[in-house]
């Protein structure tokens, strides 16, 4: 997931609504891949080296989104045969 903030910036949005568009666009992804039969679905979000140049609130802003769409879309995934895996 790459360009958020940019997007964000570009419209003169505050950067976490960047990131909460990206997510929107990321739960398309995962749809439209469930549909199209894609087994294993790979998306890599923030490595360590990426977040230590970010401001600690658009961390804590990023983390706080990923959970909140992790416990909303849980249940909704596990009905859709959805295997969800965090890793790091």
């Amino acid at each position: 997931m790459d360009g958020n903030r940019r997007w964000a910036q570009a419209r003169g949005l505050d950067i976490n609504k960047g990131h909460e568009a990206g997510t929107k666009n990321l739960e398309k992804i995962v749809d439209h891949a469930r549909d199209l039969g894609v087994k294993c679905l790979t998306v890599y979000t923030l490595s360590t080296e990426n977040w230590r140049e970010r401001s600690r609130k658009e961390v804590q802003g990023i983390f706080g989104l990923l959970l909140k769409v992790i416990q909303e879309k849980k249940r909704e995934y596990q009905q859709k045969g959805i295997k969800l895996f965090v890793l790091g």
